[in-house]
């Protein structure tokens, strides 16, 4: 439907980048959801793993831009790449975060107020 907008020309150039940020803020709110709502856990590594793969698919995107012209191919490549790299930092940061027990292990996964309630 945007694409639509856009090749009839009835969206802005504001509203056009304004789309940008607006599509990124969504999906980390779900992810957020998923992670503080449904998991009731306050991670504090979530803004960061978001930062990596966005990091990764930004520099994917950039350096691909002569290689794949086409932009919706290239596209969904960097948001492949950048979910892979995320997820390989969220892999190689958790396996020992995991091996904690006790108070260490409180202190790096911090419950939040929902999840206590439960207990």
């Amino acid at each position: 439907m945007v694409q639509g907008l856009i090749m009839a020309g009835q969206m802005s150039s504001l509203m056009k980048g304004l789309l940008v940020p607006l599509c990124v803020y969504v999906i980390l709110a779900v992810s957020l959801n998923l992670t503080v709502g449904i998991l009731g856990e306050l991670s504090l590594g979530h803004a960061g793993f978001m930062c990596v793969g966005a990091f990764a698919s930004a520099f994917f995107s950039k350096c691909m831009q002569e290689v794949i012209t086409v932009s919706l191919v290239r596209f969904i490549l960097a948001i492949l790449i950048g979910a892979l790299t995320a997820a390989v930092f969220g892999i190689i940061i958790g396996i020992p975060v995991l091996r904690l027990k006790g108070d260490y292990l409180a202190i790096v996964t911090l419950p939040s107020a929902r999840s206590l309630k439960t207990w």
